[in-house]
């Protein structure tokens, strides 16, 4: 036997609409939550002290000095010599860039890790992004680095 047409299952135009406006509502909900996990100074700030960790190590390992400085807003450099004020030469191996939207605020600072890894002075780096966000860099006499936001 054939069924009617009355009697035929589905979902009507308002039950679809309310269902995808839920999802609407939700999805926005959780992409507003997932914005404030996405911090780009943080992440440049993170991306600083794990590059002044590994000039750190670098300096011990191969018994060198090893000046850290920045060549633009973007862009970090390493420099290795002999001793923290001798003549350097490029570490190419050891360049950093920022990451997108992420600058430094001042580029006319230089650090120099002597070659038993400690700092020759200390350091405040900071770090800005588009979105007005700003992480501060802090290296001490010991070698040790954090970040924290300002």
């Amino acid at each position: 036997m054939k069924e009617s047409a009355k009697h035929q299952s589905g979902f009507s135009i308002i039950e679809v609409t309310v269902t995808l406006g839920i999802a609407a509502i939700l999805m926005g909900m959780a992409w507003i939550n997932l914005q404030e996990m996405m911090n780009p100074a943080q992440s440049g700030a993170a991306s600083i002290a794990s590059f002044l960790k590994e000039a750190r190590a670098r300096a011990i390992s191969t018994t060198a000095a090893y000046t850290i400085q920045p060549v633009s807003p973007t862009e970090i450099h390493a420099f290795y010599s002999d001793l923290c004020s001798g003549a350097t030469t490029q570490d190419n191996r050891l360049i950093l860039n920022l990451p997108d939207r992420v600058s430094l605020t001042d580029i006319t600072w230089s650090i120099c890790y002597n070659s038993r890894g400690l700092p020759t002075e200390t350091l405040e780096i900071e770090v800005e992004d588009a979105y007005d966000g700003s992480m501060l860099v802090e290296v001490f006499y010991g070698g040790a680095v954090r970040f924290n936001q300002q």
